[in-house]
């Protein structure tokens, strides 16, 4: 093909189809070292490419089809057609071109990321396509990004997020309401920053989490309706970590009424996710009690919501997560079609797949799951733990773990997972991220291709040395993770770790001699080894743990939390509060303190959450 340097859209064109051919414009621009334009027409010419989506409205139809996530790239004699059933498919139909031809995006651009780079972008003297058409449909319909603890997100790092996601063919964004009816993390905050990027990808938004406490707030009604809030003892509580009386028609009619009346006045809101408080306490009145389990009660309020919202004409769909108490499916109940669920195995410890009898702390999560493939017949997803808060943002990578994780749900009927990203140690878990989302577009990748593929571009010369440690290093995830608690691991725990540490560390050594690497690989290969380090650091303080000397743990978490805050704003860690001395306490001192220190913990850690 004679190419003319143009990229074609139709004049009628959506926002996401412009956005996507402005993209390959861009990216081609950079590769080719040479002016590549955008123009209208209604079918691309001889030379060209052309970008176009088969349907165009309604920008965004929840629930997902799996019409909407297919897309083609169609090189013929002439030009190349890129095609996508949706407007956002048609954006991802660009992205897939541009990996072809050797275009990489490790992780959004955001500041953790000077220095090292967030994209591999080659030079070409020209374009090289395979003749012929390639249709794509992502394995997973429902590829989302969470922030709902949102510790490190500003308005300034949501455009860098979403324009990350798209690359990867994630469609949903999560945000918090107002996360634990706490003040911060506002959806209202920062939504007219964020709407644009979200429609300009022609992405899909969900708002809401843990939060029943937003819609019938303590503070507004508890003085003139006590009996609206769940009982605790035998008394009536204000606590936002208690759930309103669900039993209480009065209680239930407000709490769908505001819901309702919240979304009406945002309809870029496409899914709300409507979860219980987190840390729940159930009401224990008797009339909550014949209402029947958590499960059932957490339906009660569902199916309200959603068909309040049928009601009033308003498109938005619900999502509730099957969470900590309501993880099995509810009694003497059916769920509305149309309702989407997020499973969610709370309890996972990942030192093996959720299939094994190992995995969970509580085996009752499979029976759980058997539950909900064989009663809901609408969407069902998973909720991913592919990376913790309470790793403290210690290196744990698994990727083995989630291919094995994402195959055996998907076999199961699941067709779409969701976990979190936080900015500020996105760098740490960028290998644990990129193959998420890459398995979630293709279950069916090679995953050892994958890896090698990610490390050869994003280490050059040092690609093999830095597969070697990422396969090692996922060894030493599966052996710390009795390391990240105040479950005292046995001395042989110790032993095996403490080993594969000093393997991972010969192994980055190894990589920083490599010769050709750039100026970016080496501060990549620097900050790892920044990161590596907190995993010795752990293992002195469970050493002291074993020591039970309070004196020399004391002295251990100290020097870790100085030297998370010498090494901060590298992309490598988050803080404050995981990194504050009574998280550390929380989840390493307890076995060196006494009943009353204890009580003082749990009260200073309520205080914090």
């Amino acid at each position: 093909m004679r190419w003319k340097h143009t990229v074609v859209i139709d004049s009628a064109a959506s926002e996401p189809e412009r956005y996507a051919g402005e993209q390959l414009c861009h990216y081609l621009s950079r590769m080719l070292g040479r002016d590549v334009r955008l123009r209208e027409a209604k079918r691309g010419g001889p030379g060209t490419i052309a970008v176009e989506a088969k349907r165009r409205r309604p920008l965004v139809r929840v629930p997902v089809r799996e019409e909407d996530e297919t897309y083609a790239i169609d090189v013929r004699r002439d030009r190349v057609v890129l095609t996508g059933g949706s407007p956002r498919a048609a954006l991802y139909a660009v992205y897939e071109l541009l990996e072809q031809l050797g275009c990489r995006w490790f992780g959004p651009k955001v500041d953790g990321y000077k220095g090292v780079g967030h994209e591999h972008v080659p030079r070409l003297k020209t374009l090289e396509l395979e003749p012929g058409k390639r249709t794509f449909t992502p394995s997973m319909l429902y590829r989302e990004l969470l922030t709902e603890e949102n510790r490190t997100h500003t308005p300034r790092t949501f455009g860098p997020i979403l324009d990350w996601m798209a690359k990867q063919r994630a469609n949903i964004l999560q945000h918090p309401i107002d996360y634990q009816h706490s003040g911060r993390n506002r959806w209202d905050d920062i939504r007219d920053k964020v709407v644009p990027e979200v429609c300009k990808r022609g992405l899909i938004l969900t708002v809401g989490g843990h939060g029943y406490e937003n819609f019938l707030p303590p503070e507004e009604f508890f003085d003139d309706h006590p009996e609206w809030f769940g009982m605790v003892g035998g008394k009536r509580s204000r606590s936002t970590h208690t759930a309103f009386e669900t039993a209480n028609p009065a209680a239930l009619r407000t709490f769908t009424r505001r819901v309702a009346e919240y979304l009406r006045g945002r309809p870029e809101i496409d899914i709300i996710s409507l979860w219980p408080p987190d840390r729940v306490t159930w009401s224990s009145s008797p009339e909550a009690l014949k209402q029947g389990t958590p499960s059932r009660r957490q339906a009660v309020v569902t199916q309200a919501v959603s068909r309040e919202l049928k009601r009033q004409g308003i498109q938005t769909r619900v999502v509730i997560i099957t969470y900590d108490q309501c993880e099995r499916y509810p009694e003497r109940f059916k769920l509305d079609d149309d309702v989407i669920i997020n499973v969610d195995f709370y309890f996972q410890n990942h030192e093996a797949a959720i299939f094994d009898k190992t995995a969970v702390f509580d085996l009752s999560s499979l029976v759980a799951l058997d539950e909900w493939t064989a009663n809901h017949h609408g969407p069902l997803c998973y909720f991913f733990y592919h990376r913790r808060y309470y790793w403290q943002s210690r290196p744990v990578v698994h990727p083995t773990l989630l291919w094995a994780d994402i195959n055996y749900v998907r076999q199961r009927g699941i067709r779409g997972i969701s976990g979190f990203a936080e900015p500020g140690d996105w760098l740490t878990y960028e290998l644990q991220h990129y193959v998420f989302y890459k398995l979630a577009a293709d279950a069916t990748l090679d995953l050892r291709l994958l890896v090698a593929d990610w490390c050869g571009h994003r280490f050059g010369a040092a690609g093999e040395t830095m597969q070697r440690y990422f396969w090692t290093l996922e060894k030493l995830s599966y052996a710390m993770q009795h390391l990240h608690s105040a479950d005292r691991p046995t001395a042989a725990r110790i032993a095996h770790a403490t080993e594969l540490y000093g393997e991972c560390g010969k192994l980055l050594r190894a990589a920083a001699r490599v010769r050709r690497l750039n100026g970016r690989q080496r501060e990549h290969i620097a900050r790892l080894r920044i990161g590596l380090k907190t995993v010795g650091m752990t293992i002195e303080i469970h050493e002291t743990q074993r020591a039970r000397s309070r004196k020399r743990l004391d002295a251990a978490i100290v020097r870790y939390q100085r030297y998370v805050k010498r090494h901060r704003g590298k992309g490598l860690f988050i803080e404050p509060f995981w990194m504050t001395r009574t998280m550390f306490d929380f989840m390493f001192g307890r076995p060196t303190m006494t009943a009353a220190q204890k009580r003082q913990l749990t009260r200073e850690l309520e205080a914090m959450i």
